[in-house]
């Protein structure tokens, strides 16, 4: 992985829904690689990470960074 040659510091995703965000976690976890941020599509008018992407988030210690938080205004 990029992480460990030193070409990356770090891992994220950006725009997975929360099953596959979960299966994206334990892959990095068994790789020793945690993600430490998650970029949903969020904002005022899109508002789908609420019901189940922000749980599995807190639930494996990943952050959240909104993409288009202005919804593209």
């Amino acid at each position: 992985l990029l992480v460990r040659q030193g070409k990356a510091l770090y891992v994220g995703l950006s725009n997975y829904p929360a099953e596959r965000a979960r299966q994206a976690f334990d892959i990095l976890q068994r790789l020793g690689t945690p993600c430490v941020i998650h970029q949903p599509k969020y904002s005022m008018l899109e508002r789908g990470p609420e019901t189940a992407l922000l749980d599995t988030l807190e639930e494996h210690g990943v952050g959240s960074i909104a993409f288009s938080p202005l919804a593209g205004g």
